[in-house]
């Protein structure tokens, strides 16, 4: 028997990759696959996440949702905060009473860039500013709770899908017209 993933935030840029590898990947391992997106569990809306959990019962949840306009971020706290900390503990909580497996995917934004070398797992967490502080508090919260869970901590995540760094040095350059040499 194989196992029921559901991915949380697959209309996003790493939500949608995870989505159209998952099945190629696990192959025979997955008995099924459910993708949401933001339009069926939204995350400044914790009821809608404990209720996928009960609905879909999976046997892992990959969360790929969250809030990660960073500059805005500044201007939008409460709202990064909501996505990125609080409904990560709601998805913890559930994902431990139901014994379901939990992959969550957080950001080196939750170090200050300081160090002079790599970070480790065990480095403590300084974010400089809110979207870092509101990922750090969704790491907080999946150590609180506990369960069974992973957590990678990405940067520079890009994909053909969505807004990212590589998309515009990718472009092919534009032809010059009417220019003087």
């Amino acid at each position: 028997m194989g196992i029921r993933l559901l991915i949380l935030g697959a209309n996003g840029q790493l939500g949608h990759s995870l989505s159209q590898h998952a099945k190629p990947a696990l192959g025979e391992t997955l008995n099924e696959l459910v993708c949401w997106g933001k339009d069926k569990v939204d995350f400044t809306k914790p009821d809608q996440i404990v209720s996928a959990l009960k609905d879909v019962r999976p046997d892992v949840v990959i969360n790929a949702a969250a809030y990660t306009q960073v500059e805005k971020a500044e201007d939008e706290p409460d709202i990064a905060h909501q996505i990125n900390a609080k409904s990560v503990g709601v998805l913890a909580e559930q994902a431990k009473k139901q014994d379901v497996v939990l992959v969550h995917y957080s950001t080196d934004y939750v170090f200050d860039g300081t160090l002079g070398r790599p970070y480790v797992e065990t480095d403590p967490l300084a974010p400089v500013n809110a979207y870092g502080q509101s990922k750090a508090e969704g790491e907080n919260y999946l150590l609180q709770i506990g369960g069974n869970w992973v957590c990678f901590r990405t940067g520079w995540v890009y994909a053909q899908r969505g807004h990212n760094f590589a998309k515009p040095c990718l472009k092919p350059p534009v032809p010059a017209t009417n220019c003087i040499l």
